[in-house]
């Protein structure tokens, strides 16, 4: 779920993208960031929202989904949004953060090892 400016910045980048240049590109996850212009991105948590959907498009395109198919799954809301739909939230750490679910389990998350935030899940 994006907000609305993040997800029509998503929707131009995935729209634009090439997949056959996504797939040879040396460092892929890179590639979409340039794509987005991630770099050019003054506001933090514009920053932060695009560089969290960045990430979860990587991962679809990396598991063999099409550009069509990842823009078809980008749901438009915000914050308020996200607590008010039933189910389990799998979130990243930064996205979950102040969200007030009422439990988190962390995946992986043993002792004297560091957490990975990535592997969340709200509900």
């Amino acid at each position: 779920m994006l907000d609305k400016s993040v997800a029509q910045r998503v929707r131009s980048t995935l729209q634009a993208i090439s997949l056959e240049e996504f797939r040879e590109a040396e460092d892929q996850h890179e590639y979409l960031c340039q794509a987005v212009s991630l770099d050019n991105e003054q506001d933090p948590d514009e920053r932060t929202a695009l560089s969290n959907a960045i990430d979860w498009c990587f991962d679809l395109l990396q598991e063999g989904i099409t550009p069509d198919q990842v823009k078809k799954r980008i749901q438009v809301g915000d914050a308020d949004s996200l607590i008010t739909r039933g189910g389990v939230h799998l979130l990243t750490g930064h996205a979950g953060k102040g969200q007030q679910f009422d439990w988190m389990v962390v995946v992986g998350l043993e002792e004297d090892k560091p957490a990975d935030p990535r592997l969340a899940y709200y509900c």
